[in-house]
């Protein structure tokens, strides 16, 4: 095993980074998508730190002691966090495209529900007076 990194401090570190992601996607900006990136790169490397450390780690030090439960409790913490993050991204992208979807309606003189918006009998040009 690594003389500095415990496995639980891996998934310490993988859940605060998860923390921040979900931190960000919760707070409805559009740009929350691409701050997510850096955060979620972190918790990646973290889990395949973690996986490597547990491919060591596959003797009975693991399977028999107390790092075993241990182990499991953290790895099932990081699944819920995933699965979490993995809703909200899904309805974040829904909710963008949705999003666009309606500015593109408005911007070809439909409403919403796709009927054509009523006009003004004349329109007039920025450069018209």
């Amino acid at each position: 095993m690594h003389a500095r990194e415990h496995p639980c401090d891996l998934t310490g570190e993988a859940l605060w980074a998860l923390a921040r992601v979900k931190e960000s996607l919760l707070s409805g900006n559009p740009s929350s998508l691409d701050g997510c990136a850096g955060w979620l790169e972190s918790a990646v490397d973290c889990m395949a730190k973690l996986q490597g450390m547990v491919q060591e780690l596959r003797s009975t030090e693991l399977q028999h002691g107390p790092l075993h439960q241990q182990l499991g409790t953290e790895v099932g913490r990081l699944k819920v966090e995933l699965e979490d993050i993995s809703r909200l991204l899904h309805h974040a992208g829904g909710f963008y495209l949705g999003w666009g979807r309606l500015l593109l309606a408005a911007a070809a003189d439909y409403t919403p529900q796709g009927e054509q918006a009523l006009l003004p009998e004349r329109r007039r040009l920025l450069g018209e007076f």
